[in-house]
């Protein structure tokens, strides 16, 4: 009897044990939205629901919108890619990709032909990033061998990447509300297809190359995976497309490793190469407004040369419409979401409260007005959304057209409080956020809109008398 108690004491500590470790391992381990996060919602998907793949580095993520894609000719794409992703990880996500997936065409991103052949000193998250969002597998444990061999970083460095719990110290004063639920649960991430908008804008030139010009090899080592993709999709019967995606300031130098790509590429049946990044401007593309800090495109920019793609392959390849197919609802809502967060941005960067007002009104957000307590022409301030009569010292919302009091008494809201307008509970909050407070001078007007389809706050600014009509942030 004594020995069955001890049984059974060991075996409930180790299930106990057991069941902790799980929990620390899915609050603590590593999170990036690139690489980690795409890599865990592709695998959500349905097998063989993805006609397009995308695959690369930033200059994939950031560049082909899955919206353009879906809203102009229903093309159910997805980017998987990560932070400066050299080839020979590009080549671990393509075969993992291609254990549930079967793509009408695989498109890479050829800015990876230019990479070196190691990894930098200071890019030990982006190892991270190119790995950890594997599935336990063989070609994980490749993946992370061959990234090591690549990698510049310290030995220590090197031998905590192949055990993520060492990394889990320095992430305790960092944990978010992404931490403690599965991505899926989190509204940006529930039907995300892997693409990333880049709203920034920096004014640069816009070149043109020539397209025939002297050849520079890559490195030996990056040659041997890109002619591993290749050869990989020749396998598996897959049309492969090579893109150069436009990006400011190419050089000589990248054309030059460019053309002995597409050269290269011409060795394998199924595949093709395309270099629109030489001429952009024929495209429609002028980086004086289209592009982002870095080498990349603008928001601007990326739907311009997406729309242009989409017309280019849908040419010359073979790819369903899935406008329309219940099974493809996901991509049809991971476009109104994208399309949504287009429209933040706009709205930010508007200074003109009237236009805000027709924006909130025809798009439907929804705005708190919170009221200081001497503002006594608070009415006059807010007519461009109501004749409703605006009190000193008061919070109205403003939500679905109809204006009317919330709060009366107070100047003051939380995020919480917004937040349990929307929601029964708080299980999917951002905790960080709760206890963030909305509070309106005493001669001022305070605005909160909240978004109900991103499910945030998405703008917060101010309106006083000094300068009415004016959204001062």
């Amino acid at each position: 009897m004594r020995e069955r108690k001890t049984y059974v004491k060991v075996i409930s500590f180790i299930l106990i044990l057991t069941f902790i470790l799980i929990s620390a391992d899915h609050i603590l381990k590593v999170k990036y939205v690139d690489g980690i996060y795409s890599m865990q919602r592709f695998y959500e998907l349905e097998d063989n629901s993805v006609d397009v793949l995308f695959l690369g580095s930033s200059h994939a993520f950031e560049t082909y919108n899955t919206s353009v894609l879906w809203d102009e000719y229903g093309i159910a794409s997805f980017v998987l890619g990560g932070s400066v992703q050299p080839v020979w990880n590009t080549y671990f996500f393509m075969k993992e990709a291609l254990k549930t997936q079967t793509p009408d065409l695989i498109v890479l991103d050829a800015y990876c032909c230019t990479f070196p052949v190691q990894y930098g000193l200071n890019d030990y998250s982006r190892q991270i990033k190119n790995c950890y969002g594997m599935k336990p597998s063989l070609n994980k444990l490749k993946a992370m061998c061959v990234t090591t061999t690549h990698s510049n970083a310290t030995f220590s460095n090197n031998l905590k990447f192949f055990f993520p719990i060492s990394n889990y110290s320095s992430r305790y004063n960092e944990l978010a509300m992404e931490d403690f639920v599965d991505i899926k649960q989190i509204r940006k991430y529930e039907n995300w297809m892997g693409f990333a908008t880049n709203y920034e804008s920096e004014e640069k030139d816009t070149p043109c190359l020539p397209h025939e010009g002297p050849e520079a090899p890559m490195p030996e080592e990056v040659e041997e995976y890109y002619r591993k993709i290749l050869k990989l999709a020749e396998e598996k019967q897959i049309p492969i497309l090579v893109v150069v995606s436009p990006y400011p300031d190419i050089t000589e130098e990248d054309a030059a490793i460019f053309r002995y790509a597409e050269r290269i590429t011409g060795e394998y049946n199924g595949a093709a190469f395309w270099n629109p990044a030489l001429d952009p401007s024929s495209i429609g593309l002028d980086y004086s407004i289209h592009a982002a800090p870095g080498l990349h495109l603008n928001e601007k920019g990326n739907k311009i040369y997406t729309e242009c793609f989409g017309s280019f392959i849908k040419t010359n390849y073979s790819i369903h419409d899935r406008r329309g197919d219940p099974g493809y609802q996901s991509w049809e809502d991971c476009s109104t979401y994208l399309k949504r967060l287009d429209s933040i941005d706009r709205m930010r960067k508007q200074h003109d409260f009237e236009s805000i007002c027709d924006q909130i009104k025809d798009e439907r957000f929804c705005a708190f007005i919170l009221v200081g307590k001497n503002c006594t022409n608070a009415s006059e301030l807010m007519r461009p959304l109501g004749e409703t009569e605006y009190e000193p010292f008061s919070v109205y919302c403003f939500n679905d057209g109809k204006n009317k009091a919330w709060y009366l008494n107070t100047d003051v809201i939380t995020y919480q409080q917004i937040y349990l307008l929307f929601h029964d509970d708080l299980t999917y909050s951002d905790r960080s956020r709760l206890s963030e407070e909305y509070a309106a001078e005493a001669k001022s007007i305070k605005v909160v809109i909240y978004d109900t389809i991103t499910d945030d706050v998405c703008d917060v600014f101010t309106i006083d008398g000094s300068n009415p009509g004016f959204a001062d942030r």
